[in-house]
C-alpha cells in the first residue's frame, strides 16, 4: 500500500508542471488585455445590452461611422450566440496597432484565434475584429494548401469571418495559370456583385 501511494505521489508530482501549464491563464494588463478582457465579459453574458455597450464603449468613433452601431451588435451578438462563453488561453501577438489571443468556446469546446485592430492614437479605438478556427495553442499558422479547392474552401472561411467581424465588403478572385477557380462578393458588395454577374452573362452570350 505505501509502495502505490508513494507512486501515486511521484505521478502527480510530475504531472503537476504540466497541468499547471495548460491551466487558462487572464489577460495581461495591457491597452490590448483590456479590450479582451471586456469582450469576455460581453460574452460571458452574451446579452444584446452586453454586447452593445462593449461595442460603444471600446470600438473607434471611425469604425462605428463606417458600420453603425446596431449593425455591429447584431453582428456580434450574433457570433456570441454561436460562441457562447470564452475560456481565454493566451496572446499570440500583441503590437501599439492590433491584438491577437487564443480562446476555447465554452459551449462548444472549439479553440479560436481573435484579432483586433486598433486605431493608431488615443485612445486606440477597436477598428475591426476578426474570428478565426484555431487548433490550439501552439498551432503553426503558416500551412499550405494542397489544392485548389482546399485554397477556394480557405478563402470562403476567410472572407466569410472579416465580414462578420465587419473588416471586409467585396469581390475576391483568385486564379491559377490564368484561369479563375474562386470569385465570391461579402457585405454590401454582394448585390453589386450579382448585377455584375448578370450583365457580364448578357455580354458574353451565355444564357441559363
Amino acid at each position: 500500500m505505501k509502495t502505490r501511494c508513494a507512486s501515486a505521489l511521484v505521478l502527480f508530482l510530475l504531472l503537476a508542471p504540466a497541468l499547471t501549464a495548460q491551466a487558462p491563464s487572464s489577460p495581461p494588463d495591457t491597452p490590448g488585455g483590456k479590450r479582451i478582457r471586456a469582450l469576455l465579459a460581453a460574452f460571458e453574458t452574451g446579452s444584446q445590452d452586453a454586447i452593445r455597450s462593449f461595442i460603444s464603449g471600446n470600438f473607434a468613433a471611425s469604425a462605428l461611422k463606417e458600420v453603425p452601431l446596431e449593425q455591429r451588435v447584431q453582428r456580434l451578438g450574433g457570433m456570441a450566440q454561436d460562441i457562447g462563453p470564452l475560456e481565454f488561453h493566451g496572446v499570440v501577438k500583441e503590437s501599439s496597432s492590433d491584438v491577437a489571443f487564443i480562446a476555447r468556446s465554452k459551449k462548444s469546446g472549439d479553440w479560436i484565434e481573435i484579432g483586433m485592430r486598433f486605431e493608431a492614437g488615443p485612445p486606440n479605438g477597436i477598428l475591426g475584429m476578426r474570428f478565426e478556427p484555431s487548433e490550439g495553442p501552439g498551432t503553426v499558422h503558416a500551412q499550405k494548401k494542397g489544392s485548389d479547392a482546399e485554397v477556394a474552401a480557405a478563402a470562403h472561411a476567410v472572407l466569410n469571418a472579416k465580414a462578420m467581424a465587419g473588416e471586409f465588403s467585396g469581390v475576391v478572385l483568385i486564379a491559377k495559370d490564368g484561369k479563375p477557380f474562386f470569385h465570391e462578393a461579402v457585405g454590401l458588395a454582394e448585390r453589386d456583385f450579382a448585377i455584375i454577374f448578370k450583365v457580364l452573362e448578357r455580354l458574353s452570350g451565355v444564357s441559363k
